[in-house]
């Protein structure tokens, strides 16, 4: 079951003047809160769903948040299942995940490096419902969830026969389309630019990238099928190159891939996004969003899909000599 959580504090004091005792407690009784997120994803071989567990205690939380012990289960307290289910066919079989800590998480609010995630080894397969059940194997507490995967994305333009790019052209622009998918809302595209960097001083080349992010879309049904496109002018990508890639006569620059990264979202990420996204108003109150039953969290779906191309040669002629990067040593 969905839930919208909206969250509001307050504190309201009692003086009774008959009172037999100054004691203020501050703190409820502990009960366990499972905290999850998980992201299917069918174009991956492996797929990791992180848990955690909610803390209560006295002192600072920010301090207890660095103890690995206030978030994180002990080894083996869990048993994490993942049941694939197919519906039409009548099929359905059960997965149990494994922990393991060799992916470290970045320093922060909460204990790093070191974190436990369940892992699926197992290729996904989008016609199925994949259902999550998580037990406490000490104390009994289960977690439920299920999703299904985005199914039928289909990229138009670049079609998978593109292989080079042209970027010459700023009367039209490029377009890229695709049809939506089934039970995908939300749609983004990114372009990566590869390039190679060699100092001059040490002779030593260093691999390079660079992100160019488009504004997200949204689909008005999950049904699929529906047409969409992300347009852009050539000279908005020489822009924007001129503004991340810094000026250093030290360097010689080499254009590498142009690749088109295209995410889909399912519709609890895409409600995910918007209730996580900041306040504009004066109203900073922000709801908690949970697609869980009996714990917090996130557990649903998204898809990814990429296509690399390279830039033709009147593309890198601009490139080298182009108002915008003519001084980035392409």
């Amino acid at each position: 079951m969905k839930k919208i959580f909206f969250v509001f504090a307050f504190l309201s004091i009692a003086v009774l003047l008959n009172s037999c005792s100054n004691d203020v407690k501050l703190l409820a009784p502990y009960k366990e809160t499972t905290v999850v997120y998980g992201l299917l994803n069918q174009s991956l071989d492996t797929n990791y769903i992180r848990i955690e567990k909610g803390y209560l205690g006295n002192g600072n939380a920010l301090t207890m948040a660095q103890v690995a012990d206030s978030i994180n289960y002990p080894a083996n307290q869990l048993t994490v299942t993942l049941t694939a289910s197919n519906t039409s066919l009548g099929t359905s079989t059960t997965y149990t995940l494994t922990p393991t800590n060799s992916i470290q998480k970045n320093t922060g609010t909460f204990a790093a490096p070191a974190q436990t995630l369940y892992q699926m080894p197992v290729k996904l397969d989008s016609s199925n419902q994949y259902n999550l059940t998580i037990i406490n194997n000490k104390t009994g507490h289960t977690v439920t969830s299920q999703t299904n995967l985005v199914n039928g994305f289909t990229l138009l333009s670049p079609s998978s026969g593109t292989t080079t790019i042209a970027l010459t052209n700023n009367v039209y622009p490029y377009r890229t389309k695709w049809l939506t998918a089934a039970n995908g809302r939300v749609y983004q595209l990114s372009i990566r630019f590869y390039y190679s960097e060699k100092n001059i001083s040490s002779g030593v080349t260093t691999q390079k990238y660079v992100d160019w992010s488009f504004a997200s879309q949204t689909s008005q049904d999950l049904i699929g099928g529906e047409p969409m496109e992300t347009d852009f002018f050539a000279n908005s990508f020489f822009q924007y190159l001129g503004n991340v890639i810094p000026v250093n006569s030290n360097v010689q620059r080499t254009a590498g891939a142009f690749v088109f990264n295209f995410t889909v979202g399912s519709d609890d990420f895409n409600t995910y996004l918007e209730v996580t996204a900041p306040s504009l108003g004066i109203n900073q109150a922000k709801p908690t969003f949970s697609d869980l039953t009996n714990g917090l969290g996130l557990f649903t779906s998204r898809y990814t899909t990429s296509i690399s191309v390279e830039l033709t040669t009147a593309t890198l002629d601009t490139l080298s000599l182009g108002q915008y990067t003519k001084n980035l040593g392409f």
